[in-house]
């Protein structure tokens, strides 16, 4: 199946005038490199985009292994270098060096090629660094998330009081440095459940009082 859907979209893209491809590598679970390659290519007059391949770096993330790897897939599929306008990567230094870069290494055999530094890993990378302010104001948002979902206690009271209000989410997303706008998604979360968090919080701490009333009156 995986087999006759690359076929369609190796054709389709013989049959555009131009293509461009999108690269990014990231560790699994396991720990391997992979590198993720999507293209985009006129069809008709539609603008496609679709995944292209994947593949195990099996040595380093240098740009020569990255270069080779995508070389092979293009020329062992007869894609044409001259019809490759763009390239979009991540900007990392593997990607960008001067002398052994995949970009400089991909200048040699798509010279028509326009590079570009991808605009949402240059948002994620603006966003690493917040105002005091608004540094602040996310901390204590992590907080509430991790008070919630690291106990599975909570999580379970949580979930039933947002299915209670008729909320439309029942779960927080945990916030990560490495998935890019994880800082966004979290605090859009927080903010669709703000009146489910202030009515747990204000639950659990009416809950904890009573605990605290009945342990004083048994030592007593």
């Amino acid at each position: 199946m995986s087999k006759n859907i690359l076929d369609i979209v190796l054709n389709e893209i013989k049959s555009s005038p131009f293509f461009a491809l999108q690269l990014d590598e990231s560790t699994d679970v396991a720990s391997y490199s992979q590198l993720l390659v999507y293209v985009r290519y006129i069809k008709g007059d539609d603008l496609k985009e679709e995944y292209l391949f994947s593949e195990s770096l099996s040595t380093t993330t240098r740009g020569e292994g990255v270069f080779r790897t995508v070389k092979n897939f293009v020329d062992e599929n007869e894609l044409q270098w001259t019809k490759l306008i763009g390239v979009c990567t991540d900007g990392a230094p593997a990607m960008l060096g001067i002398h052994s870069g995949f970009q400089t290494l991909m200048k040699e055999v798509a010279p028509f090629a326009f590079f570009n530094h991808c605009i949402i890993h240059r948002y994620a990378l603006a966003m690493k660094t917040l105002p005091p302010d608004l540094m602040d104001t996310f901390t204590h948002v992590v907080k509430i998330v991790n008070f919630i979902r690291s106990s599975a206690t909570n999580t379970r009271i949580f979930k039933d009081l947002c299915n209670e209000l008729g909320g439309k989410f029942d779960v927080f997303l945990f916030h990560t440095e490495i998935r890019w706008l994880s800082r966004g998604k979290v605090l859009h979360r927080v903010l669709e459940l703000r009146e489910e968090i202030a009515l747990f919080l204000k639950r659990k701490k009416i809950r904890e009082g009573k605990g605290e009333r009945v342990s004083r009156s048994n030592n007593r």
